[in-house]
C-alpha cells in the first residue's frame, strides 16, 4: 500500500526452478490478501537477490501446464513495455527477440521437457525480460499485469492463465487504427506475418496469432473456457477496484474512464 519504505533486508541468493517471472533477478514481490480480493506489489532494488545460480537441468520436471504458464509469463514481460508510444530500435529489438525465443523453445520444450537448450533459452529470456532492459527510456504502464492482478485477485486462478486471458483482452481492446502502426511491427518481426498487408490488417492476425500460441500451450484464452463467468457487476467492480491506482491516461491505448477497463474485463469473458 506504499504505507513504508524498504530500508534493508537480509541477502537473497535464489536457485530457480521454474522459467517464469523472473525473480531469481527481480526487485518485486507480490502479496494477495484473498480475503479483500486485493493483489499487491511491493518494489526495491534492495529485494533484488544477490546472486542466483541458473541450471536448466532444475526445470526438467516443471509439469507442461506450469511451464506453458511460464513462457507466458516471461512474454508478458516483454511484451508490456513494447506496446509504447515511446520509439526505440534496440529496445523494440531486445523485446522482439525474448518474444520469438519464447515462441520458439517454448513449442520445444513442450515436445521435448528435458532439452537443455530451450530450458536454458527459456530462463535466460525469464532474466531479461523481468530486468525491463528492453523498456529503457519508455513510459512504463504496467496495463496487462494491472488487469492480471484484477482477474487472479477476484478469481484466484493461475497468474500464467490470468496473463494469458488478460493479455488477450488488452490486446483486443488496444488495437485501433491508432495503435495499428506497433501492433503491425509486432505481427511482422514476432510472429513473421506478409508485410503485404496494412497496418491494421496484420494487427488483427498477430492478435488471432497470439490467441492460437496460447491454445497452442494448452492454455485457456478465456475466462468461459475455465468455467468462469463475470457478471456484468463485477466487471464494474473490478474496474472500480483498480482504475484509481492506474495511470490510465499513460497506456498504448489510453483509458478515458472506468467503462473502458470494464469493457477490457467483458473481453476477458
Amino acid at each position: 500500500e506504499k504505507k513504508a519504505v524498504v530500508t534493508k533486508m537480509v541477502p537473497v541468493i535464489s536457485v530457480p526452478t521454474i522459467a517464469a517471472s523472473g525473480s531469481e533477478v527481480s526487485n518485486m514481490s507480490i502479496i494477495s490478501n484473498v480475503k479483500e480480493k486485493r493483489k499487491l506489489d511491493c518494489q526495491s532494488d534492495m529485494e533484488r537477490p544477490v546472486a542466483a545460480f541458473i541450471d536448466p537441468s532444475y526445470t526438467y520436471s516443471v509439469p507442461p501446464f506450469e511451464t506453458a504458464c511460464g513462457i507466458i509469463s516471461i512474454m508478458s514481460n516483454a511484451y508490456e513495455g513494447y506496446f509504447s508510444r515511446a520509439a526505440g530500435e534496440i529496445q523494440d529489438g531486445i523485446s522482439e527477440a525474448i518474444q520469438r525465443s519464447c515462441i520458439l523453445h517454448g513449442r520445444r520444450v513442450m515436445a521435448c521437457p528435458c532439452s537443455y537448450e530451450s530450458r536454458a533459452q527459456l530462463l535466460w529470456s525469464a532474466s531479461l525480460a523481468i530486468t525491463h532492459l528492453s523498456d529503457c527510456g519508455r513510459e512504463y504502464a504496467g496495463c496487462v499485469h494491472s488487469i492480471e492482478h484484477a482477474l487472479s485477485a477476484f478469481l484466484d486462478i493461475s497468474h500464467g492463465v490470468s496473463l494469458a486471458i488478460a493479455s488477450l483482452a488488452w490486446f483486443k481492446y488496444a488495437l485501433c487504427d491508432e495503435t495499428a502502426p506497433r501492433f503491425a511491427r509486432w505481427g511482422r518481426n514476432v510472429w513473421g506475418i506478409n508485410a503485404g498487408k496494412d497496418d491494421f490488417a496484420i494487427g488483427v492476425e498477430a492478435v488471432k496469432r497470439f490467441e492460437a500460441f496460447i491454445r497452442e500451450l494448452n492454455l485457456p484464452a478465456r475466462l468461459s473456457e475455465i468455467g468462469i463467468k463475470i457478471p456484468e457487476k463485477a466487471a464494474v467492480q473490478m474496474a472500480h477496484r483498480i482504475y484509481p491506482a492506474i495511470d490510465g491516461a499513460a497506456w498504448f491505448r489510453p483509458l478515458s474512464g472506468e467503462d473502458d477497463l470494464a469493457e477490457v474485463f467483458r473481453l476477458a469473458c
